[in-house]
Parts: C-alpha cells; structure tokens; sequence
C-alpha cells in the first residue's frame, strides 16, 4: 500500500469466546477539537473493558468514544469498523 510501510502475516488461532476488532486509520487518526488524535491506545483500552459484554458493545463503546472524543467535529478521513466473535471450538 505504502513503499515505506512493511506488512507481516502470520496465522492466529482464535479460541471460542475471542472477539476480533478491525478498524480502519480513520478511527486512530480522528482529530478532536484541539487538533490532538486519538491514536491506537485508546481503543485497545476501550476493546479490553467492553469486550466480555460482546462484538456489539465493542462496536458500540468504540463509537461513543470517538463520537465524544471528536464532539462531532468534521473529520478529513472515513472510518471503518467491524468485530466478529467466536462461538464455537
């Protein structure tokens, strides 16, 4: 995507229970109102507190997050979000 960015893959297994969050950049590099971003330890932190309520309080406490983080100010980037959790073994 990026000549300066390298990308690894490497297989995860995912245990009954596991909760996967992908977002896009357009959720890290969300500006609030004094122009600082809201980057990636933010919705680590948000994922580690919501995750045993399940994919949709994730998705839910992410976007209440930014939405006050941001008071819906104009953002110049879109972004993506999606979790998906496992139910069976």
């Amino acid at each position: 995507m990026f000549d300066f960015a390298e990308y690894h893959c490497r297989p995860r297994q995912m245990e009954r229970g596991d909760i996967l969050a992908i977002y896009s950049d357009g959720l890290t590099d969300a500006e609030g109102p004094r122009g600082e971003m809201f980057r990636e330890k933010r919705p680590l932190k948000i994922i580690q507190e919501v995750a045993p309520s399940g994919t949709r309080a994730v998705e839910q406490g992410l976007l209440k997050e930014i939405n006050d983080f941001t008071q819906d100010m104009p953002q110049r980037t879109t972004s993506l979000l999606r979790s998906a959790r496992k139910l069976t073994e």
